[in-house]
């Protein structure tokens, strides 16, 4: 079976899930007839062939490809189907900013849905065929690890949630349609939270693997929550609309630690193993620009970050500079703690270090949190 097949065969059973179908109205033999517009093989040849060097599709050229199946769906809305698919899942996720005409054509609802199911269609087609990447993939847990382990409900309603209302196209598309890498930064975190939460599990610490892939997977959340006039103060802000999301959708408990995540939450005398990690792998990863403007995920060590936030931050006294070693303090102790059960804090040989081996920010650089 060639390449171009495989991706068609990727495609097909996507689109032809009984929930995406139910929601266009349409048969599966319909969305065949839509798909043959471009020539199934010309439209995976086009989009295999417009890669990024990573071998990650791109929703913009992929969108390019598939113009003559989303003209099917009449006039492509203002600001294009793209920046549509995105504000509408934006809307769905923060009421206050959604920017859907509610009386918008019942075709453009169709082909944004189209489009949606597609992108995620390439998605799965990429976690086959690449190596997992941890800026990148997030890896959830699976539902039969969940009800085996009793973990809590909630998080097979995350993963629901996530699967039919496409929240993890919605954060590649913000990769491409805004100047933040927010999924990366999510998904870094993701990664070495679980790599130590798993490791904690065999070693027979009690932990809620759910409650911390739940936790660490919408830990950021809130800062598409936060209004054009808030920008300036999203790190602060953030942890108030993850709070306000996690609640709307009734998921308190993963909602509690992932907005709770703040260093100074450390300041509190009890705080579970779940809330630890969380702040303790979010302590580790780390944002920069490269000469692009490009946002860049990069994995520290705990001595590095605690280099990497001192160098951010303007106008250090003395007092701002031994309330942030305090903190480092307890999350060294949190480290020792898991050391000495056994845990490997260091992160495979892969990915300790960002991969494209960016240099250590010195100290007063500007760094992203």
């Amino acid at each position: 079976m060639d390449e171009t097949t495989t991706l068609y065969d990727v495609i097909e059973e996507t689109l032809t899930e009984k929930f995406f179908l139910k929601q266009m109205k349409m048969s599966a033999s319909e969305i065949g007839q839509v798909l043959d517009i471009c020539g199934r093989d010309r439209l995976c040849r086009d989009i295999l062939n417009s890669t990024r060097s990573d071998g990650r599709f791109s929703a913009k050229k992929t969108a390019a490809a598939m113009e003559p199946i989303m003209r099917s769906f009449g006039k492509a809305p203002a600001g294009g189907w793209l920046q549509n698919a995105y504000s509408f899942i934006l809307g769905q996720l923060f009421p206050a900013k959604n920017t859907i005409d509610p009386s918008e054509d019942t075709n453009i609802a169709r082909g944004r849905l189209f489009l949606l199911q597609f992108l995620k269609a390439l998605h799965k087609y990429e976690n086959l065929t690449l190596p997992f990447d941890p800026t990148v993939d997030i890896e959830f847990l699976k539902a039969d690890e969940v009800t085996a382990n009793e973990y809590t409900e909630e998080y097979l309603h995350l993963r629901r949630l996530a699967d039919i209302g496409y929240l993890y196209e919605f954060m590649r598309l913000g990769t491409e349609l805004t100047p933040f890498n927010t999924l990366g930064h999510i998904a870094g975190v993701h990664y070495v939270a679980m790599h130590l939460a798993r490791q904690l599990s065999a070693l027979r610490v009690p932990v809620d693997l759910a409650l911390v892939s739940g936790a660490a997977a919408g830990h950021d959340i809130g800062k598409y929550g936060c209004r054009k006039s808030e920008e300036k103060r999203v790190p602060y802000l953030h942890y108030y609309y993850t709070d306000i999301c996690f609640n709307r959708f009734d998921m308190p408990m993963i909602g509690h630690i992932a907005a709770n995540h703040s260093t100074w939450d450390l300041e509190l005398e009890n705080l579970s193993v779940e809330s630890l990690l969380l702040i303790y792998a979010d302590f580790r990863v780390k944002s920069s620009r490269n000469e692009q403007g490009e946002e860049i995920v990069h994995f520290y060590s705990l001595d590095e970050a605690f280099d990497v936030i001192l160098g951010k931050l303007d106008d250090v006294d003395e007092a701002k500079e031994l309330r942030y070693q305090k903190v480092y303090g307890k999350l060294k102790d949190f480290e020792r703690y898991m050391e000495e059960k056994g845990v490997t804090t260091a992160l495979p040989a892969d990915f300790a270090l960002e991969p494209k081996e960016a240099p250590r920010p010195r100290r007063r650089e500007k760094v992203l949190l």
